[in-house]
């Protein structure tokens, strides 16, 4: 190879044609041809080279790319495939022409002249903006009569790298010299596609077919979705999402469509509440600690599930915030653990009106005392659930606190109340970071704590009261342990 690239130097249409005509012959080995493809890449093939030796290079990769299996090897396949998609570079009219002579309406195309035509097509996007419409039309005829699961991978892949420069285009379309095609005119060769995806092929049982259609549907999804007029349609799809988990495919995938589809939601135009519930139920049980695999695992996937309940809380707030409120309630700690988790961040994500509506579901948590669970109360006994109960609720009243809104004279009775209690010294750290925050979180009225004359009921020690020193300093063991022995 190193003699190869040499002599590249001096004399590339030389070495370019020596290297085809080592190609053309059949005695050849599939190694020595793999070496062969892989010289022609390093070769400077650029504009200038004899018109015959660039069609007869274009011909032999292509006629080996589409072999059948038994004739070619996928390794040799592969290797002319990303000669192809190199050359392109510099000789794209004629790449482009030998691609799309091979992808003819209701033609099944081989699997490489899909994989190849989306190299192409993400390398070379302004180029091929005029092949664009009647790519995406050719591949909406021949989809449904594949049936093998290669071929359809190579589809949705295809797919995706054609979506993604559409996209592109779509951003900075000024930037081609075609006349400008419209999201409208791209959506709607899309658009029938899409929904033989969702309908014949994300059903299927094969895991391999189901997680290529899922990669494809976000790129499809940045065109579709911007159009009002079809997000009602593309909304009736979530319990169709919501059906593939559990089925051994990565989650991530799913819940980062979902995620697409209720980022493109509005206020004006949320998804329907009937659809709130299920994504609530199915995604929550994700993020708890008794979560079966693949969920438990991946960090994205939880990254993506809070997105999705980001979403939910601006559109349909009050629904949300009904359904964590039942399952503090109801649920067993570690989903408990999962929602509180999530109310975090939701709050911390700064929604209008949302913390006055989950200091009701905090309190909760942070005063239940029912024989069942007491995740406060008994916390020196407890395990490691019922700490983070405590460590996440805490979390979540800091949020609340800092947020300034829904702020009341009960809730600082509350956390005051907690420091004189014994089983709360694991707590006073937190505690008392939410009492030093709540006098700089507003200055209306009902945001200012109450008097200390108000507070005796409490069996405060004068250290606790509001304005000494606990307010402005988070205590160490130490201290916590003499604030309860004053407080007795």
């Amino acid at each position: 190879m190193a003699g190869i690239m040499q002599a590249a130097r001096v004399q590339p249409g030389a070495v370019a044609s020596r290297l085809v005509q080592i190609l053309q012959q059949d005695e050849v080995s599939v190694g020595q041809k793999v070496a062969a493809y892989e010289g022609l890449r390093t070769v400077p093939l650029e504009q200038g080279m004899e018109a015959g030796l660039i069609g007869s290079l274009i011909a032999v990769a292509s006629q080996q790319m589409r072999a059948a299996p038994e004739e070619a090897s996928s390794e040799l396949q592969a290797a002319a495939s990303d000669t192809l998609a190199a050359l392109s570079g510099s000789y794209f009219g004629p790449v482009m022409r030998e691609l799309q002579k091979h992808l003819r309406p209701f033609v099944l195309p081989a699997e490489f002249t899909l994989l190849t035509l989306g190299k192409v097509i993400a390398a070379s996007v302004y180029r091929c903006v005029p092949f664009l419409g009647i790519t995406l039309t050719t591949m909406q005829t021949v989809m449904r009569g594949i049936d093998d699961s290669r071929r359809r991978g190579a589809f949705c892949t295809a797919l995706e790298c054609t979506c993604g420069a559409i996209s592109t285009y779509l951003r900075s379309w000024e930037r081609s010299t075609y006349p400008q095609i419209t999201r409208q005119r791209f959506s709607a060769h899309l658009l029938p596609t899409y929904r033989y995806l969702l309908s014949a092929w994300l059903p299927s049982e094969d895991t391999e077919v189901k997680l290529a259609v899922l990669k494809a549907l976000g790129p499809v999804l940045n065109i579709l979705l911007p159009r009002k007029d079809l997000q009602n349609q593309i909304d009736g799809d979530i319990p169709l999402l919501l059906a593939q988990y559990g089925k051994n495919i990565e989650a991530f995938y799913i819940t980062k469509v979902l995620g697409q589809i209720l980022q493109a939601s509005s206020s004006k135009n949320p998804i329907p509440e009937v659809y709130v519930a299920a994504i609530s139920h199915t995604l929550s049980y994700q993020v708890t600690s008794k979560a079966q695999r693949p969920y438990q695992l991946c960090r994205e996937n939880h990254t993506e599930i809070s997105h999705v309940f980001l979403q939910l809380a601006r559109s349909h707030p009050s629904q949300l915030l009904g359904i964590f409120h039942r399952k503090l309630l109801m649920g067993e700690e570690d989903t408990r653990v999962g929602i509180l988790a999530l109310m975090s961040y939701v709050i911390g994500a700064e929604v209008p009106g949302l913390a006055s509506l989950c200091i009701k579901s905090v309190k909760s948590v942070l005063t239940d005392g029912s024989p069942r669970e007491r995740p406060m109360r008994s916390l020196p006994l407890g395990g490691r659930l019922e700490k983070t109960v405590q460590k996440t609720s805490l979390a979540t009243s800091e949020i609340i606190i800092a947020s300034g809104r829904g702020l009341s004279q009960e809730l600082w009775e509350r956390l005051l109340g907690c420091v004189t209690r014994t089983p709360y010294t694991d707590s006073m750290t937190p505690l008392c970071r939410c009492l030093r925050t709540w006098p700089r979180s507003g200055s209306s009225t009902d945001k200012q704590p109450p008097s200390a004359g108000s507070l005796r009921h409490l069996r405060l020690p004068s250290s606790c009261w509001p304005g000494s020193w606990c307010c402005q300093h988070p205590p160490s063991r130490e201290k916590g342990a003499e604030w309860l022995r004053c407080s007795c």
